[in-house]
């Protein structure tokens, strides 16, 4: 029997979106999931998405740069994980994003604590798959320009 997987994806490019979808059902074919795929394409598609689904979502694959919704306070899409987590805490995030600033990267992992946080530099078929896999497992993933980000981190500033 198949575990059904409730997934929305978030990104203001459709043809990203495609792309995901695609290695998502490359991924299904390997394993024992039924995915039940919900898309948005902006921080107001994925604000709806998120607060009106009937079965809260159990991974959530977003953006952060998109057309923002102000008349929520929904700016971005570190907005939306928050929205999401607290609909499921339960909630598993993987956060793909053009955005390689180092403090930025150490604010999602400090606030959001995606499982999975990728630099869309380092994004082709085999890194998604390999992220979406840990992501899947209730494990963590971090890209590779992720890790070099971190590695260099004055982290003593957080102390």
């Amino acid at each position: 029997m198949s575990t059904i997987v409730n997934l929305l994806i978030v990104d203001d490019h459709s043809i990203i979106i495609d792309g995901y979808k695609l290695a998502i059902n490359a991924f299904k074919a390997k394993e024992d999931y039924q995915f039940v795929i919900s898309q948005a394409g902006s921080c107001k598609e994925g604000y709806d998405a998120i607060s009106n689904a009937t079965t809260p979502f159990d991974v959530v694959l977003l953006d952060l740069n998109m057309p923002a919704y102000p008349e929520k306070n929904i700016l971005s899409g570190e907005d939306l994980a928050f929205l999401a987590l607290v609909k499921n805490p339960e909630c598993r995030l993987m956060i793909l994003t053009m955005s390689n600033d180092m403090d930025k990267v150490v604010s999602l992992i400090d606030s959001v604590n995606p499982n999975g946080l990728v630099i869309k530099i380092d994004l082709d078929h085999k890194e998604l798959m390999r992220g979406f896999e840990k992501v899947m497992r209730s494990l963590y993933y971090y890209s590779n320009s992720v890790i070099k980000l971190l590695r260099y981190h004055p982290w003593e500033k957080y102390d």
